[in-house]
């Protein structure tokens, strides 16, 4: 499955570059586009990234509602 997505991603990759249609595209929920914008992060003293966890970044995603 993973190997399908890389190939799809690498695909719409070479379509933007190259101007053309994207083989697959999100669809516009703001709800959506939060959820994978808002993950906090931070750099460690040794300059790695760290990613806020999963049960932090769920208790943010909890707060968002979708629009009725």
């Amino acid at each position: 499955m993973w190997a399908s997505i890389k190939d799809q991603l690498e695909q719409n990759m070479s379509n933007f570059i190259n101007g053309d249609v994207s083989v697959q595209q999100l669809p516009d929920d703001d709800v959506l586009i939060t959820q994978l914008t808002s993950r906090k992060w931070n750099m460690t003293s040794k300059g790695k990234m760290l990613l806020e966890s999963k049960k932090d970044m769920k208790k943010t995603w909890s707060q968002v509602t979708r629009p009725s």
